[in-house]
């Protein structure tokens, strides 16, 4: 099955932005529902 790659990246807040993030692995390209349950607005 091929990856449907527009969707994976939608769940990426900082990859819609058309500038380039120089950050650590760890650091602001975490997928949307991670952020939503790391600041307390959700849970799994």
């Amino acid at each position: 099955m091929p990856l449907d790659l527009p969707t994976i990246r939608s769940k990426f807040p900082a990859l819609r932005h058309t500038v380039i993030f120089l950050d650590d692995p760890g650091g602001t390209q975490v997928a949307q529902p991670i952020l939503i349950i790391s600041t307390g607005e959700g849970s799994l």
